[in-house]
């Protein structure tokens, strides 16, 4: 735990040099592909669904789809639900359409033979590859949304930690209406299926299709008139799985060519951070929230687990601070992050993601802050008693391995005056004065937060849920709204942090 700001430090670091900002800001304009689409044509082979109906065997062709034969298909559907927490809610004023599971129908259609796992991997899926890394498509459900028929906002359900996206693959039928909506932030995209689809464009009959990663906010609008029919795939990370075509060379090797240059505008002004003697004069964090929140079971993943998944400008993110901390001579760690509100400038840097009962600690910086020293002292006892079992006596200073960073932002300051941080974190001196006696009873030193520079815009990762939605009880951008309810999976905010030294340290010895 680096040690407090003394008063001139803090002075420094309150009046944050523009210069600075404007490097940010250079960070912050980076692209970022949220979705990619396309059409491929059906075959004579890949354009039947076969479907249940009641104890009858039916079908639809899709280079000829036959209204009746839509309507059969739509009847043989049940009502779709959506996940709220961990409960499957039916509510047709929030979702309205009908589901068919795997087990009641098949077809030969295959993302994976067509040529549209191949676009994905090349557009969307950010790999090396000598990475290990793969891209998996698993069938999940036929949809049918027939007039009247939408899907408000929300976000798909992890299903696990090695869940990246989603694929939805529309059908060509004649319908008008069911346009898919896409969310981050201040951007939004659409991508009309009735448009891509349509006969007029196409000598064949094609399939439209749109990969988009789990975490974008999208919502289907109502279909005035036919039948949209739709195939969902999940989307996972997986190790030296194999995609039945070879890579389009071309194609990758512009993506390539893409991503080259948006590692080097990054490598540039995180140089150029660091080499700058104004940042963080004696030290301390540089914070780079990740651009996509990403699923953890509650009771088993590990944040390495998550690494290996990570997203669009994530991966890139990965790329430059590995290879700049060999050349520069720093660390850097993924961290689970916590902040009570967005607006706080207080932020928890964790090892695990954690989930609080609800209800179990009050919702304050005090609270928080005292569960995770409860959890601290297990650890170390845990830890402490391994030692014993296994060498005879305690080996190591546990008291020197927190399970949690605390960090305000340099950004703004210390500690604001008259804010619930100054309540809790008050000086040594300040509680020296109130309570002298603290020391001795509770045998332990008060935490002082470090100062973190956050590179990346964090108003890119906000998620706002319902209070009733977070596992944790804090500002997180769990699920609120989702296609299946989940007990155990949710979404959880991520950074990588890295321990920046003093400007004498770093700018005059030239690493950092």
């Amino acid at each position: 735990m680096a040690s407090k700001p003394d008063s001139k430090e803090k002075s420094r670091i309150m009046d944050f040099p523009p210069h600075l900002d404007a490097l940010l800001n250079e960070f912050w304009d980076l692209p970022s592909t949220q979705y990619c689409s396309g059409t491929v044509p059906l075959t004579k082979d890949t354009c039947t669904i076969f479907f249940r109906s009641g104890a009858e065997s039916n079908f639809v062709d899709f280079t000829n789809p036959e209204a009746h034969k839509l309507s059969a298909l739509s009847n043989a559907c049940q009502p779709a639900t959506f996940g709220l927490g961990s409960q499957d809610v039916l509510d047709d004023t929030y979702r309205k359409a009908g589901k068919m599971d795997t087990s009641d129908f098949a077809t030969l259609f295959s993302p994976t033979t067509n040529g549209i796992a191949e676009s994905i991997k090349n557009e969307l899926f950010v790999t090396d590859p000598d990475s290990g890394r793969d891209l998996k498509v698993e069938l999940y459900k036929l949809n049918v949304y027939g007039p009247g028929s939408f899907f408000k906002a929300h976000v798909d359900t992890p299903r696990s930690d090695t869940m990246i996206g989603s694929l939805v693959v529309i059908f060509p039928t004649a319908h008008e209406g069911g346009v898919l909506h896409f969310r981050k932030g201040d951007e939004r995209w659409a991508f009309d299926s009735a448009k891509a689809t349509a006969t007029a464009s196409h000598t064949t009959p094609h399939v439209a299709y749109v990969a988009f990663y789990s975490d974008l906010e999208h919502e289907v609008s109502p279909v005035t008139a036919g039948y949209r029919v739709t195939l969902t795939y999940n989307l996972y990370i997986e190790p030296q799985a194999q995609i039945a075509r070879p890579l389009n060379t071309d194609i990758r090797e512009s993506h390539a060519s893409d991503q080259s240059t948006l590692e080097h505008k990054m490598t540039h002004s995180i140089t150029s951070l660091l080499s700058d003697a104004s940042l963080l004069p004696s030290g301390g964090l540089l914070g780079f929230p990740l651009s996509h929140v990403y699923p953890f079971n509650t009771e088993s993943t590990k944040l390495s687990t998550i690494q290996n998944c990570l997203k669009g400008l994530d991966v890139h993110l990965l790329r430059v601070l590995s290879s700049l901390s060999h050349s520069h001579s720093f660390s850097f760690h993924l961290k689970a992050l916590y902040k009570l509100t967005s607006a706080s400038s207080i932020s928890f840097f964790l090892d695990e993601f954690l989930v609080v009962p609800s209800g179990e600690i009050n919702h304050d910086l005090g609270g928080l802050w005292n569960y995770l020293e409860e959890l601290n002292s297990k650890k170390k006892k845990e830890m402490m008693k391994m030692d014993v079992e296994r060498e005879g006596g305690p080996q190591s200073n546990h008291g020197d391995t927190p399970i949690a960073i605390i960090a305000y932002d340099a950004r703004v300051g210390y500690i604001p005056k008259g804010s619930e941080e100054q309540n809790y974190f008050w000086t040594e001196e300040e509680r020296d004065e109130d309570d002298p006696g603290w020391r001795e009873r509770t045998g332990k030193e008060k935490t002082v937060p470090v100062p973190v520079v956050w590179v990346t815009n964090t108003r890119k990762v906000e998620v706002e849920v319902e209070e009733t939605t977070k596992p944790t009880g804090f500002k997180m951008p769990y699920l609120a709204y989702g296609n299946e309810a989940s007990m155990k999976d949710a979404y959880g905010e991520l950074c990588f942090v890295v321990q920046v030294k003093s400007a004498s340290e770093r700018v005059g010895s030239g690493v950092t």
